[in-house]
C-alpha cells in the first residue's frame, strides 16, 4: 500500500510497517498526544512549571499514566519543590506497585528526604 511505501522509504527499511499504524486515535489519545509534545517542548526549554501545567493536563485524562507522573516529578525536583516530586513518586509506586522501576523510585524518594534533611 501507499502507506507502507511512505514508512519504507521514510524510515529506509529499518521500521517495519503495522497495521496498528493505521488505526485512527481517540479524541483522549490525540489530546494526550499533543499536551506530550507540548510538554516535551517546554522541558527543552527548560520552562519546567508549564511543563509541570501540561503534565497535569495528562495526568487529568489519564491519572495512572506512570511515565507522566515520573516526570511531574523530575519537573518539581528542579525547581526544588522536593515534597511535591516526592508525591508523585509515592503516587507512581502506588498506582504502579508492579513498576519494574519500584526499587529505583523508592531509591530516589530516600534520596530526596536526604536532600530536604540537609535544608533543615
Amino acid at each position: 500500500s501507499d502507506c507502507e511505501d511512505i514508512v519504507r522509504n521514510l524510515f529506509h527499511g529499518r521500521v517495519p510497517f503495522q497495521d496498528e499504524y493505521l488505526r485512527p486515535y481517540t479524541k483522549r489519545e490525540y489530546l494526550t498526544r499533543i499536551l506530550t509534545n507540548l510538554k516535551h517542548n517546554h522541558v527543552r526549554a527548560e520552562d519546567y512549571h508549564r511543563s509541570i501545567s501540561a503534565a497535569d493536563l495528562i495526568a487529568m485524562m489519564n491519572p495512572s499514566l506512570g511515565s507522566n507522573i515520573k516526570e511531574r516529578a523530575t519537573f518539581h525536583y528542579s525547581l526544588k519543590q522536593y515534597r511535591l516530586a516526592i508525591s508523585d513518586l509515592e503516587l507512581y509506586l502506588s498506582t504502579n506497585p508492579e513498576a519494574q522501576d519500584a526499587e529505583e523510585v523508592k531509591r530516589q524518594i530516600q534520596g530526596i528526604w536526604a536532600t530536604i534533611a540537609t535544608l533543615n
